[in-house]
């Protein structure tokens, strides 16, 4: 014989289950949101060695007149576009069957613990890789200011000679 109050509190079974679903509909935007994020940003690696730093990010199939690069105090912003059709057909009508590889603006800003030397900042592409070597600004020492009509102050080394 069938017990019928067995089940006598059906809603919580179904909250409980109602409750799953939920996290793993929140884990599913959650994970579709990090892959969203990162379309657009290249992969790239950091290297440092004696103070030079060295970065290298893949950009394959980004024409280099595309690519930009900006520093501004302690970070470094790479932007650029990939033109790729992924839909239809393209130019020699060859028919676009999948398409996974991102089209469109491409960017990405690095932050550093010191202000960027633009001026010893130099960057290279080849093969599809952009190669960026940067160096951090000088440390600057503090420096006396002279007040106008004020003689020059002597240099102490300069006295004991």
């Amino acid at each position: 014989m069938l017990n019928a109050f067995a089940y006598s509190k059906p809603n919580r079974a179904l909250g409980t289950f109602q409750r799953l679903q939920d996290e793993l509909n929140a884990s599913l935007v959650e994970f579709r949101n990090g892959l969203m994020a990162t379309q657009g940003s290249p992969s790239l690696n950091v290297w440092q060695k004696e103070g030079v730093y060295l970065i290298r990010l893949e950009l394959a199939g980004v024409e280099e007149d595309s690519v930009k690069l900006e520093t501004f105090k302690n970070e470094l912003k790479i932007s650029g576009e990939r033109q790729l059709n992924h839909t239809g057909t393209d130019q020699t009508g060859i028919e676009v069957i999948k398409s996974e590889r991102h089209s469109g603006a491409i960017e990405r800003q690095l932050q550093f613990p010191f202000h960027i030397d633009s001026s010893k900042t130099h960057a290279s592409l080849k093969n599809g890789i952009l190669e960026i070597h940067l160096s951090p600004v000088a440390e600057l020492g503090p420096t006396q200011i002279r007040i106008e009509g004020q003689k020059p102050v002597e240099d102490s080394a300069a006295k004991s000679n």
